[in-house]
């Protein structure tokens, strides 16, 4: 099983400016192949994630933040922990709670789900038909 992982996503009270983070697929040996990249930007609402990846299967994935940016696998058990080594989500406040994202009284690292539909959305041409064809459809 491959897992999206973050390589470095640390975010500070406000960004200064805009930060581009790559995400890998990881599995027991660590990273195996580029998912893409989610950039980082402030806004007056707070930080703004725009995902741009690929290579996820159809459906829904979480989203979250962990407490160091790491895709290194760790020993847990007895056996390898893909990107075991980032720790658990980022909870500053240690509520050690999954609330997700629209409760503050949870940990902070939990973000909004990725969904990515069964097929690419539908893209529309428009074309702009001249003043005389629109006037001889009247007719």
């Amino acid at each position: 099983m491959k897992i999206l992982f973050a390589a470095a996503l640390l975010l500070g009270a406000q960004l200064a400016h805009a930060q581009t983070v790559e995400l890998s697929f990881v599995g027991p040996n660590g990273v195996e192949q580029a998912a893409g990249t989610v950039s980082i930007s402030d806004t007056k609402y707070g930080a703004l994630l725009t995902p741009d990846l690929k290579g996820l299967p159809a459906g829904t994935h979480g989203f979250h933040l962990h407490e160091k940016p790491s895709c290194d696998s760790n020993i847990t058990d007895g056996k390898p922990t893909p990107a075991g080594a980032a720790g658990g989500h980022w909870d500053p406040a240690k509520t050690a709670a999954h609330k997700g994202p629209y409760d503050d009284t949870g940990h902070k690292g939990d973000l909004p789900a990725i969904y990515v539909p069964t097929a690419p959305p539908p893209t529309r041409c428009w074309r702009r038909a001249s003043r005389r064809a629109n006037s001889r459809a009247m007719r």
